[in-house]
């Protein structure tokens, strides 16, 4: 925990996103500064937790890990069963599963359809809990719009391809490699919401894909 929170996270700190100007930095700059900032903010928030845990262990107390590799998983559900787990797990439980069961008693909606509801406020929710700004607000619809659409996908998929041809799609390396690299660049794009002010955002985001 020492070592990523005082000297990876300390070493790469300057180059992220938080210390460019969104408008007058290259794009291939600003989208290393973006990754950057992705491992910053896990190596510094994991280091913590490590050192917590660590403190814990020398005084007798077995703490639950917190952490679990999250940027090594292939979709964005596994992301945030990887991801600060003692509150994602809290917001799973508390939040998501009575929202979704109160959603589909309600309008007598199926799972599927109860679900996008659910993970939306949940993680709009989310947003909120790490402040009282609009760029945590659109940080949280950013994922929930993510995990609704994870979902959406595996229904959509295992229904094209039935479930045993999707287990066996689902572990090929190759997928797994795609699904890691796809994850990984969406998670650090919503980083930019959570970093910057929204207008900062705009802009550096628009130069990233090339439209500024």
């Amino acid at each position: 925990g020492l070592f990523k929170k005082f000297v990876l996270a300390d070493l790469i700190s300057s180059y992220t996103i938080a210390e460019l100007p969104a408008g007058d930095t290259g794009v291939m700059e600003l989208w290393l500064g973006l990754f950057a900032y992705s491992l910053y903010i896990y190596w510094d928030f994991s280091g913590y937790t490590d050192i917590a845990l660590g403190v814990g262990r020398c005084i007798g107390l077995q703490l639950p890990e917190n952490f679990d590799r999250p940027y090594s998983k292939s979709n964005l559900t596994d992301f945030w069963n990887s991801w600060h787990m003692s509150f994602s797990f809290w917001l799973r439980d508390y939040v998501f599963a009575p929202t979704n069961l109160a959603i589909g008693r309600r309008w007598l909606l199926p799972p599927m359809f109860a679900a996008v509801p659910a993970l939306l406020l949940t993680m709009l929710l989310c947003g909120l809990w790490h402040g009282y700004a609009a760029g945590f607000l659109i940080w949280g619809m950013h994922h929930g719009v993510g995990l609704s659409g994870h979902r959406i996908y595996q229904r959509w998929i295992q229904k094209r391809l039935g479930r045993k041809r999707y287990r066996q799609l689902s572990k090929r390396r190759a997928y797994q490699r795609l699904g890691q690299l796809v994850t990984f660049i969406y998670v650090s794009v919503g980083w930019c919401w959570f970093v910057w002010p929204v207008d900062r955002a705009l802009v550096g985001l628009a130069r990233m894909v090339g439209l500024n």
